[in-house]
């Protein structure tokens, strides 16, 4: 399974525009959500790619491939170009057997690739498009979803490139500083205060997302406490940050820590070192596990950082 890591965005738009220059006739792009892939890989195809996204069926998969097939461009023009083809985060169109079989016509290895659909449909033949094409071209997936993707593509993915997406939270920040301060309208303007606050709390951020900062942005301009919203969305709680705090407090050490905790929170020495582990699990990268805990010494905190 030829496959690349890649950890910079500098490395993500050098692979993606080696695609575009056809070096690979398919390949997939996976990494966690709002990492700008999409982006990345639309700003190297430009106008031609023709984009498949959301829920797309393999029925409107087949019939959009049309437009690229041979004998479509010999009788509209008399011109064959390779098509290309981009599959955004289709969950619905790679988990269907069908949808399956159509991507593994596309990444065949023939310079032409015979695509079928062997159901009869009246919509077919209402819109002159046969059964079968011939296509010469590439495709590229892009999947937020590692596991489901690999898991339902293993027949297509030693056809091409594997490329993962794993950037730190610094990467992702210093790639946002480097086109969000020049959006001074819009939609989504520039937010000083959110992208500083960010910044400084990128050790405790496991899964940094481009989002976050948008999405930031847009609570604050609500009125919204998007402190504590963002916190959240990074699996802290006030907790966390207390005990932040008092790990980097050096007048604070072994014991003092602790009774600093329980009495800034009210809450035992057997949370402090859970959160504690948590904390450290997250300078590694391995995020908090989202889950429900039953009721315990954890009240409500105000105030506490």
């Amino acid at each position: 399974m030829p496959q690349q890591t890649v950890t910079m965005y500098e490395h993500l738009k050098e692979v993606t525009g080696a695609f575009a220059e056809g070096k690979f006739e398919f390949m997939l792009v996976s990494g966690s959500a709002g990492l700008s892939k999409s982006y990345t890989m639309r700003s190297k195809l430009g106008d031609r790619a023709h984009w498949i996204t959301g829920n797309a069926s393999p029925f409107q998969f087949y019939k959009d491939g049309w437009q690229f097939s041979v004998e479509n461009q010999l009788a509209k023009s008399g011109v064959v170009k390779p098509g290309l083809l981009v599959i955004d985060d289709c969950d619905e169109l790679l988990a269907q057997r069908v949808g399956l079989n159509l991507l593994k016509s596309y990444c065949q290895t023939d310079d032409e690739k015979l695509i079928g659909w062997n159901t009869a449909s009246k919509q077919l033949k209402d819109e002159g498009i046969p059964k079968q094409y011939r296509f010469t071209g590439q495709v590229c997936v892009i999947s937020n979803d590692y596991h489901a993707t690999t898991r339902h593509l293993k027949a297509v993915i030693d056809r091409g490139l594997m490329v993962i997406c794993k950037f730190s939270a610094a990467e992702v920040h210093r790639n946002v500083g480097s086109w969000w301060p020049q959006n001074k309208g819009g939609k989504n303007p520039f937010d000083r205060e959110v992208f500083e606050f960010i910044g400084d709390h990128l050790h405790l951020i496991a899964e940094p997302s481009m989002r976050n900062y948008l999405v930031g942005a847009q609570a604050r301009r609500g009125n919204l406490d998007w402190r504590a919203i963002l916190f959240e969305t990074f699996g802290l709680t006030e907790q966390h940050l207390v005990v932040h705090r008092i790990m980097n407090d050096p007048r604070l050490n072994g014991e003092e820590r602790v009774r600093e905790f329980e009495r800034a929170t009210g809450m035992s020495r057997a949370t402090f070192f859970r959160i504690q582990g948590e904390l450290k699990g997250l300078k590694v990268g391995v995020p908090i596990e989202k889950k429900k805990r039953p009721p315990s010494d954890e009240p409500p905190l105000s105030n506490a950082v």
